[in-house]
């Protein structure tokens, strides 16, 4: 009887860990296809929010779009800043650049921590930058098998895409569209990650307008 009032009280428990972690930490759309149409389900402190399911997986997309006062070379700066990415982003534990292949294209190490008894999460990814057609940057991100990189330091989270398209407004801000489709990995149900992340775009949107307004934030080349 006891053991079984036990294990009721930690199964209640468990999603308040999965939440906290996974809208604190799933960070970070290249490629993988998408089956419908972009939904908007959310619109708030500014951020547009849409969702796409996405063939092949249980697994959706998910779509911010904001608008920011700061010109784009600012925005890339914060977004290539490894320095101090732990200042903004959330349980941020390490990261590194593992190589360079060129002024905008290398292979990134990052890893965060998770509350108890979750896992601590990390991925080995591709970012790579470069210039539209219509004048917009574009950035992507996507994880990649790297031999040399770094042990995991728990479970390796699984970057399907992750996409930032930088579009110049006539004011001279910038509006910034996010799209990504992210696997933690590991038991966490993905019903749950998608409940959660739905919330991700809004929350790091904001974490990223205030990284951006700070003195330190230099302007930095674009494709």
């Amino acid at each position: 009887m006891k053991f079984n009032s036990f294990m009721t009280s930690q199964f209640r428990v468990m999603p308040i860990f999965l939440v906290l972690f996974i809208a604190q930490t799933i960070a970070f759309l290249g490629e993988g296809r998408t089956s419908e149409k972009w939904n908007k389900i959310n619109d708030e402190e500014g951020v547009e929010v849409y969702s796409r399911d996405v063939t092949g997986t249980p697994l959706v997309a998910f779509r911010g779009v904001t608008d920011f006062d700061e010109p784009m070379e600012k925005i890339m700066w914060v977004l290539k800043d490894e320095k101090r990415r732990k200042d903004w982003v959330a349980r941020y534990l390490k990261g590194a650049t593992l190589e360079k292949r060129g002024p905008f294209e290398q292979v990134n190490y990052q890893a965060v921590t998770a509350p108890w008894p979750v896992s601590n999460r990390d991925m080995i990814y591709l970012w790579k930058a470069n210039r539209l057609k219509s004048g917009d940057v574009q950035i992507e991100l996507k994880s990649i098998d790297y031999p040399n990189g770094p042990s995991t330091v728990g479970v390796r989270m699984k970057l399907h895409f992750s996409r930032f398209i930088l579009n110049k407004k006539p004011n001279g801000g910038t509006r910034v569209t996010l799209e990504i489709l992210s696997d933690p990995m590991g038991w966490i149900p993905k019903w749950v990650v998608n409940m959660i992340q739905k919330n991700y775009p809004v929350k790091f949107f904001r974490a990223l307008k205030k990284q951006v307004k700070q003195p330190f934030v230099k302007k930095s080349a674009l494709p």
